[in-house]
């Protein structure tokens, strides 16, 4: 039996007002809360356990959106990567040139001269 995808629509969307998770297919899911915010969530199972990741708020993320993050998502299960591995390492990691200048402006409140800030 063929698993079903793209089970909602943009209206039952709009219209879910009952807490839990609502499935649309392919690990994509639509979590509402007691409070009635909903976002976008994406499960799949890495070496064993079950992982959740993220993919936005519907305000910010729309349905077509959120499928396409998953499809990402899923193609990257796929080829043996953790998608939330790969989140993680998109977020940048600033050079030893950009932390040496942060490091010099903070510090140069605290000298006492402006010889000391020519210094560093």
């Amino acid at each position: 039996m063929a698993r079903t995808i793209n089970r909602l629509t943009t209206r039952a969307v709009s219209a879910l007002q009952r807490p839990g998770m609502h499935a649309d297919g392919g690990g994509l899911y639509l979590r509402v809360t007691k409070a009635g915010s909903k976002q976008w969530v994406y499960i799949y199972r890495w070496r064993g356990k079950r992982r959740e990741m993220g993919l936005g708020g519907v305000g910010a993320v729309t349905l077509a959106r959120a499928r396409e993050k998953a499809a990402e998502a899923r193609a990257s299960v796929a080829d043996k990567t953790d998608p939330l591995a790969m989140k993680a390492a998109k977020t940048e990691i600033p050079t030893f040139g950009k932390a040496a200048d942060e490091f010099i402006i903070k510090r140069k409140s605290t000298l006492r001269s402006d010889k000391s800030g020519a210094r560093l």
